[in-house]
């Protein structure tokens, strides 16, 4: 599945997952724009860029799609307004078995994930981890000194 659009001027801490698309036959990458809703975005301009070149720009039919031709293998991104997406395009018949056939772009609003399973804060917070580490130091040593009597009576 492809990942929804992230701002084009995403912040460089973000990483957003890049999605293989195969292109049809004379190098053609057709998508489809949709809004963070899922309703297709009508008569939008599409800009496709090979780093930060403009390599082809379009608009969306009346069912929010488009294509352009004509493009190469490698990395890209689809941008429409201020929303883009990184996409690994692959030729006609060479890409692996998850390539899409239709590259999504959603705009409209930033998908921000509010919640995280809390397995993913000590596998991704090294802080937290050792704080972890550190009271299961700290606390046994706390409650045996704690239940010590003290030498003199």
């Amino acid at each position: 599945m492809l990942q929804a659009a992230q701002p084009a001027q995403a912040s460089a801490r973000r990483r957003p997952t890049i999605s293989d698309v195969e292109l049809g036959p004379q190098g053609v990458l057709r998508g489809v724009v949709v809004n963070s809703q899922g309703i297709p975005v009508t008569r939008t301009t599409v800009v496709v860029y090979d780093a930060k070149q403009e390599v082809a720009r379009t608009k969306t039919d009346t069912k929010g799609y488009f294509s352009v031709g004509r493009l190469p293998g490698g990395t890209l991104r689809v941008a429409s307004g201020r929303y883009s997406t990184p996409i690994r395009v692959w030729a006609a018949r060479t890409g692996p078995p998850k390539c899409k056939q239709i590259a999504l772009v959603v705009v409209g609003s930033d998908v921000v994930r509010g919640q995280r399973h809390w397995k993913d804060a000590f596998y991704n917070d090294d802080l937290l981890v050792g704080g972890v580490i550190a009271a299961m130091i700290a606390l046994p040593i706390i409650v045996y000194s704690s239940n010590r009597k003290p030498a003199s009576p």
